[in-house]
Parts: C-alpha cells; structure tokens; sequence
C-alpha cells in the first residue's frame, strides 16, 4: 500500500535501496563551498569597504563629496 502513495520514496530510492532512515552524511559550510566561497568572501569585503576607503583617499572625489554636500539642502554634522 506504501508503493501506491509514495511514503516519502521515490522510484530511484526504491530501486537502488536507500532508505529514509539510514543517515545522511552532512558536510559543513566551508566545504560545500570550497574554495570560491573564500574567493566570494573576499571579494564581497575589498567590494564593500577597501574600495570605498581607497575612494575617500583621492582629492577628486573629495572635491565632490564637499560639493555635493554643499547642494544638500540640509546640514550633515562633521561633513565639510
């Protein structure tokens, strides 16, 4: 009766003979992800803070950071 309504087996799983109840190995983060997850996380951080920090180093875009907030129309404290 439990070939007529699944019970939680497909037809694969039936055939080979895997069962729900034996334990399936886990594998941790790090190593599904492999090596491109470092890769992804370092890119992630030299995307979100080393490029924006090496930006505010160059004259010219503080030049326009300065104009720019002298076009706000309200006053950013410790800015320019």
């Amino acid at each position: 009766m439990s070939l007529l309504f699944g019970g939680g087996h497909n037809a694969e799983s039936l055939m080979s003979g895997d069962s729900m109840n034996e334990p399936q190995p886990k594998e941790s983060l790090l190593k599904k992800s492999g090596r491109i997850g470092a890769i992804l996380g370092f890119a992630w951080i030299a995307l979100n803070i080393v490029v924006p920090l090496a930006l505010l180093r160059v004259p010219a875009v503080q030049r326009w950071l300065v104009a720019f907030d002298n076009k706000l129309p309200f006053h950013i404290p410790g800015i320019g």
